[in-house]
C-alpha cells in the first residue's frame, strides 16, 4: 500500500480544493444578487404593471397634460377631438375635406422627445408672407393623410418614426362637425360658427 505520510498529504489536498473559493464566482454571484434587488428602471418597468391612462380632449389642454404625464410609467391612450374648424386647420379642411388636424400635431409634439429636431419643427409657423401663420406640422400631417388614406393612419406612422410610444387616436377620421340648436328653432353647424354666433341666441 502506499506510505501513510503520501495518503496524508493527498487528503490535505483534497479538503483544501473543497474550501477553495473562485473568486470570479464571487463576482457573478454578487453582481447578479445586486441586480435583482436593485434592477435597472428598463427592468423594473417589465416587472411593474404600467397603469393605462386615457385622456380625452382638445386643444392646448391636453397636450400640456399629456407632456405632464409622460414623464410617469404609464401607458397613455389619447382620443383628441377633430372639430374645431377655425385658423388654418379650418383653411386646410375646407380645401382637402379631412378632420381637424391642429390638435393632434400638438399632442403628437408633446409626447415626442424634446431633443428631436422634428418635435421642433411640428410647431413651427412661417412668419412672413402669404405663408404666415402657416403650420408646418399642419402640413407634413395633411401629407400622410394623403399618403396613407386616413388621419388615424396618418398619425400612427409620423408616431413610429419619431418613437412616440404612446397611442394617438382621433376621435373620427371624418370631416366631422358639430352642430347646435338654439331656442329660436335654428342650427347652427360649425364650432367656430357657434361661438361667434350674433346675436347670442341661447342653446337649446
Amino acid at each position: 500500500g502506499k506510505p501513510r505520510l503520501l495518503l496524508k498529504e493527498e487528503r490535505q489536498k483534497n479538503e483544501s480544493e473543497k474550501t477553495h473559493i473562485d473568486p470570479s464566482r464571487i463576482k457573478t454571484q454578487y453582481t447578479g444578487a445586486a441586480n435583482r434587488l436593485h434592477p435597472s428602471p428598463q427592468k423594473l418597468d417589465s416587472y411593474m404593471t404600467r397603469k393605462r391612462v386615457v385622456c380625452i380632449g382638445g386643444g392646448t389642454g391636453q397636450s400640456q397634460l399629456l407632456h405632464g404625464l409622460s414623464r410617469y410609467p404609464l401607458d397613455l391612450t389619447a382620443l383628441v377631438g377633430v372639430t374645431d374648424n377655425g385658423g388654418h386647420s379650418g383653411i386646410l379642411r375646407d380645401i382637402f375635406g379631412i378632420p381637424q388636424v391642429g390638435d393632434i400635431r400638438n399632442c403628437l409634439s408633446s409626447l415626442t422627445d424634446k431633443k428631436n429636431l422634428f418635435s421642433h419643427l411640428l410647431q413651427y409657423r412661417f412668419t412672413k408672407g402669404d405663408l404666415n401663420g402657416v403650420s408646418l406640422g399642419n402640413l407634413l400631417v395633411v401629407a400622410l393623410i394623403e399618403m396613407k388614406g386616413s388621419l388615424s393612419a396618418g398619425i400612427r406612422a409620423l408616431g413610429k418614426e419619431l418613437g412616440v410610444k404612446h397611442t394617438i387616436l382621433p376621435v373620427s377620421d371624418h370631416s366631422t362637425q358639430i352642430c347646435a340648436r338654439l331656442t329660436n328653432g335654428k342650427t347652427i353647424r360649425g364650432e367656430w360658427e357657434i361661438l361667434q354666433r350674433k346675436p347670442r341666441t341661447p342653446i337649446k
